[in-house]
């Protein structure tokens, strides 16, 4: 029972050794022009580079967006919709069902996105 634990322990001591090991690379052009890069040594004459493994880059953070930032991106999209030519439906009544929006209907609307948009998205520079 004492040998494997040894053993183990003996292990788990050589497992840094083997994270911070040189990665070599190889570096070379074929006859036909073409670059090609190899963990093995090529029989031709190469390039080499080596890189340490030891500390693997941290996971980029992805930005969280503020509350405002949000309201910003969304009364920008509403803008560009209510700015367009395009036909746009909404629920209008209530129903739960969209209908045509109204000339009338778009312009209460477009005037909120105004009022959203200075609200919320700083001013551009």
């Amino acid at each position: 029972m004492i040998r494997p634990t040894l053993l183990f322990i003996a292990c788990l001591a050589l497992l840094p050794a083997s994270l911070s090991a040189q990665t070599r690379v190889y570096k070379w052009t074929d006859a036909q022009g073409v670059v090609h890069y190899s963990q093995i040594e090529p029989k031709q004459a190469a390039k080499t580079r080596d890189f340490k493994a030891d500390k693997p880059a941290p996971p980029a953070k992805p930005k969280v967006k503020t509350p405002e930032e949000l309201a910003c991106e969304r009364a920008k999209l509403n803008d560009e919709a209510l700015s367009s030519k395009d036909e746009l439906r909404a629920d209008t009544n209530g129903d739960g069902k969209p209908e045509v929006m109204s000339a009338e209907d778009r312009a209460k609307a477009q005037e909120l996105t105004k009022r959203q948009l200075s609200a919320y998205c700083a001013p551009s520079k």
